[in-house]
């Protein structure tokens, strides 16, 4: 067993143009990507859609922040979870507050 302090893992800042943010990637194996993040208020990021080639899971854990997949767009809060699928392009913003999030990448 090991107990992982999110305090003490080191993180990476990022920033573009839509904003900044930083992440703490608690296990970073091949199969699996588990981790944290947070964006600072007033923030698209990234400033054009992403994809990913995994699953890719958000856990609002604080804040709320506008999801866009294609002309949708869709707010979650704290406590609410977002599924993208491999490849399914996204970005994020954020409002007046930070958010936090809580991630996972699977296969």
């Amino acid at each position: 067993m090991r107990i992982i302090r999110e305090k003490d893992t080191a993180g990476r800042h990022w920033q573009c143009s839509g904003g900044e943010g930083m992440m703490k990637r608690i296990v970073d194996d091949p199969e699996v990507k588990i981790g944290t993040s947070v964006i600072a208020p007033n923030s698209r990021v990234p400033d054009e859609p992403h994809v990913h080639s995994k699953h890719e899971m958000l856990f609002v854990r604080e804040g709320h922040v506008e999801v866009h997949v294609g002309q949708e767009a869709r707010s979650a809060g704290p406590g609410d979870s977002i599924l993208f699928e491999p490849y399914e392009g996204h970005t994020l913003t954020t409002g007046h507050e930070e958010v936090s999030l809580f991630e996972v990448f699977w296969k």
